[in-house]
């Protein structure tokens, strides 16, 4: 596995390399975990069946994954490559293009994956190696370079709308997954935990970029937003790229 001081050096010379990495990683944890869920299934089947002892073994075999997925989360928690700031116009764009990063550019054009940034996206698509451009929510068009800033952007504003209610959803069943806890007003509880507004409660943001859309559409359901009004726009996608 690539170890986190890895992926901070490649961040100086890579940024998009950089983030595509701790992308990937996260996308293999998001597949760990949707594997022990299914595994969990299977121990529970096999212990209807009377098969104890295959059971057994299942749950050993998801015992092993965790573990891994443990090791894994570890090297990337701590990596913050990404800020998380939104804006109302779109110059200048959250994490616009230092000038390291245009020299970074010189060596590998991105220009490339460029696509079309007026198109329409929803909550329902796969963002994986995607960089998002704008969204809109409410009317409101923002603009923001990366999937955690929308994250961020959305559950403060339902903060600030519903305040107790979405506290309350720091003990809601809904919002506590099997390994991790999705908001809490105790950041030790989260895995890269970002303070919300009210300066109580921490959001998880350790998470993929499809991990966070579904995590999204999961808040706008809660509180029966129309997740089809919520709309993204793109910048970039690298999807191509992972193919040369």
């Amino acid at each position: 596995m690539i170890k986190k001081q890895i992926l901070e050096k490649l961040f100086l010379e890579l940024p998009e390399k950089a983030s595509d990495l701790k992308e990937a990683i996260l996308l293999l944890v998001d597949i760990i975990d949707e594997t022990s869920q299914s595994l969990v299934k299977v121990s529970s089947k096999k212990l209807q069946d009377k098969e104890y002892q295959k059971s057994i073994q299942v749950i050993e075999l998801i015992k092993e994954l965790d573990n891994a997925r443990e090791g894994i989360v570890e090297q990337v928690v701590d990596i913050d490559i990404e800020e998380t700031e939104i804006k109302d116009s779109s110059e200048p764009k959250v994490g616009a293009t230092s000038n390291s990063e245009s020299e970074i550019r010189d060596k590998v054009d991105y220009s490339l994956y460029s696509v079309d940034n007026e198109v329409a996206h929803d909550l329902y698509e796969s963002y994986t190696f995607k960089r998002p451009y704008a969204f809109v929510w409410q009317g409101e068009k923002l603009y923001a370079t990366n999937f955690k800033a929308i994250l961020l952007h959305v559950a403060n504003t339902l903060l600030n709308i519903h305040g107790d209610e979405f506290r309350q959803l720091t003990n809601n069943e809904i919002f506590i997954g099997r390994k991790n806890r999705m908001l809490s007003p105790n950041p030790a509880e989260l895995l890269d935990p970002k303070l919300l507004d009210d300066n109580k409660t921490y959001i998880f943001s350790c998470l993929s970029s499809d991990a966070i859309i579904r995590f999204i559409r999961k808040l706008l359901e809660y509180f029966n937003y129309d997740v089809e009004e919520f709309k993204i726009y793109l910048r970039a996608d690298y999807n191509d790229l992972h193919k040369e």
